[in-house]
């Protein structure tokens, strides 16, 4: 099965919503056993899907925990800028730039496509100065 990842701006959805949206997600350290009413989960989601993003690339993430195979199912560099940009909500600043920027030079080995660091690069500096974060879908 597998996902997109995206960078989103923190813009027309809040932390809560991400949050919420992650609440279901293993791994995420918002994952929550609570159950969340679907009412908030819809909202949150529509704001997030909403927001400005920019698609990175392809992955699987289910494959690679399955067959413990990181290599053939997650893109070094999708795999980086998820860490880079995390759940912490990091402004785009010189500091994220220069980062996210080493982190497209990465060797892509996998069968999955990624996007180039000129229309990432693009999309950030439209966004300066603002929030992001990064879902898959």
């Amino acid at each position: 099965m597998g996902a997109d990842l995206h960078i989103h701006v923190l813009e027309g959805c809040t932390e809560a919503d991400y949050r919420v949206m992650c609440s279901h997600t293993l791994g995420s350290k918002y994952h929550s056993w609570e159950d969340i009413p679907q009412e908030h989960l819809s909202k949150a989601r529509k704001a997030i899907m909403h927001s400005p993003q920019i698609w990175v690339g392809s992955v699987s993430w289910l494959k690679a925990a399955l067959f413990e195979d990181k290599e053939t199912f997650i893109p070094d560099m999708v795999g980086q800028v998820c860490t880079l940009v995390g759940e912490d909500f990091p402004v785009i600043d010189d500091r994220l730039m220069m980062v996210l920027r080493e982190a497209f030079t990465a060797p892509n080995t996998t069968n999955y496509e990624v996007a180039s660091w000129e229309k990432v690069e693009t999309f950030l500096k439209a966004h300066w100065g603002k929030q992001v974060f990064c879902i898959s879908w």
